[in-house]
């Protein structure tokens, strides 16, 4: 029972001591020296973000197959799963070629970095090239770059994920044509 008042004023004491010990300039105290002058102005040259580079874009994200070899300058892919941006920004297109530039950081991971059986070391480093970017490969393509723009006005991606040879990636193997011999008798009709 004695409790109850004990912690009754331990509360009140908790909550009547951050204001009684607030500094006198401190936002929303009226006293101290500022007390009739005005807040300072809000305008847009005391924040501190640079918008010198432009905005920073939405984010354009592909899960694809790597259709076609990479070269240096892009690497065509032909889309598995897009999020909203990248489905507008194709229109329907089955293929896109993403660009690479210097920037364009390719990463390995899972079965792209494994290297042949007996080999030293074991995995691939997990930072690659354009050149590890094989036909059949499952890859993520991220392109940041404003909302509405078309496949074919989008920038160079600045990571491609590789993953490795898929299923769902897999190239059709053609079956070689036979040449037509001689043909071969059925033998006498009954």
């Amino acid at each position: 029972m004695t409790k109850t008042p004990l912690l009754l004023a331990l509360s009140l004491a908790l909550v009547a001591a951050p204001a009684a010990v607030a500094h006198p300039d401190a936002p929303g105290h009226h006293g101290g020296d500022r007390a009739g002058t005005p807040p300072p102005a809000k305008d847009g040259a005391t924040k501190s973000k640079d918008r010198s580079k432009g905005p920073k874009g939405t984010l354009h994200l592909t899960q694809a197959c790597v259709v076609s070899a990479a070269t240096a300058t892009g690497v065509e892919v032909g889309p598995l799963s897009v999020n909203r941006h990248m489905r507008d920004a194709l229109a329907g297109a089955r293929t896109l070629t993403a660009a690479i530039d210097d920037a364009t950081v390719v990463r390995l991971v899972g079965r792209a970095r494994h290297l042949p059986e007996g080999s030293t070391p074991t995995r691939a480093p997990k930072v690659g090239s354009f050149a590890d970017l094989a036909v059949g490969d499952r890859v993520t393509v991220r392109i940041r770059a404003p909302r509405g723009t078309a496949a074919a006005d989008l920038p160079a991606a600045f990571r491609i994920v590789d993953h490795g040879p898929s299923k769902r990636c897999a190239v059709p193997v053609t079956p070689p044509v036979e040449e037509p011999g001689d043909p071969v008798d059925p033998g006498p009709a009954l």
